[in-house]
């Protein structure tokens, strides 16, 4: 028996036994990956299992795919149809592959000409100059998206090999960083596959830039900004990068460690509960003076 839970999302509410037919059997969820074979595992509370193997066959070319994206390396002219070609061809079996292409590789391509293939090279090249944000949004660690990564990128002070190897009990200390997503982390770098993937990343010219940590701009160190309402000056994108490049941190929700909530017009719950726990809440205006550089 299911029913429409909350009136979207099916759910089981009774199985009735005398309806199965006498020659089912049970069906046990699989210890391993059917694609790669390693072992795959349940996230806490959810129903799915995954497999997290940067390597898998079956994964790969959503990862590259992502991997390549603008928001990640930012790899001119990989799309898809192009990651497609490369995978089926066999020319890349994992992201680390990508950085040993040569344009002799792409030319028997579809559709790749001489001068396509050299510029795709020079952007494959181009993209090894990164930085630990990116790189890590590029990896794909389930729940480790685009801000969280920046938030790990300031407390390891963009050192990657000391990230690889952090303990659960760091990454919970960290403010934002749950026990969930340390986890994934920590479930992430104790598959030998995904390390040995990282470190050829590296040893192919891979190169994380310095985090400039003591750059005499960073006037919102230790501030913890939200932002509400909606905004005239500033879009919640390019507020998001203002903050986090003058060293504050950007939350989308308000907590007891929040410093300041920027109101915009039609501000709802945030503001309300801003005012309820004695957050300071300012405007767009007071905002933008108090970045101003005095």
């Amino acid at each position: 028996i299911i029913e429409r839970a909350g009136d979207v999302i099916p759910k089981v509410v009774k199985v009735i036994p005398d309806k199965r037919l006498k020659n089912s059997k049970p069906y046990c969820l699989p210890d391993l990956c059917p694609s790669c074979g390693h072992e795959v595992y349940r996230p806490k509370g959810e129903v799915v299992i995954r497999c997290q193997n940067l390597s898998c066959p079956a994964q790969i070319k959503g990862r590259i795919e992502h991997f390549v994206s603008k928001n990640a390396l930012d790899i001119d002219g990989l799309g898809n149809k192009l990651v497609d070609q490369l995978v089926e061809a066999l020319l890349v079996k994992t992201v680390d592959d990508l950085f040993k292409l040569t344009s002799d590789d792409l030319l028997p391509l579809e559709r790749m000409a001489e001068k396509s293939a050299k510029n795709i090279i020079v952007s494959v090249d181009n993209s090894k100059q990164t930085y630990f944000s990116r790189f890590l949004y590029a990896l794909g660690i389930r729940n480790v998206g685009e801000h969280l990564s920046k938030v790990l990128e300031k407390h390891f002070e963009g050192d990657f090999p000391r990230f690889m190897s952090s303990k659960k009990e760091e990454l919970e200390s960290i403010f934002e960083v749950g026990e969930i997503v340390a986890d994934e982390i920590v479930r992430f770098w104790s598959d030998s596959s995904n390390v040995k993937v990282v470190r050829s990343c590296f040893d192919l010219g891979i190169i994380i830039e310095p985090l400039n940590l003591k750059s005499t701009k960073q006037l919102l160190h230790g501030k913890t900004f939200v932002f509400t309402g909606s905004l005239k000056i500033f879009n919640r994108k390019k507020a998001q990068n203002i903050v986090e490049s003058l060293g504050g941190e950007y939350s989308s929700s308000v907590g007891k460690k929040t410093d300041f909530v920027v109101a915009g017009e039609s501000s709802g719950s945030k503001l309300i509960k801003a005012q309820k726990i004695g957050v300071p809440v300012i405007t767009e205006d007071e905002f933008q003076k108090l970045i101003s550089d005095k």
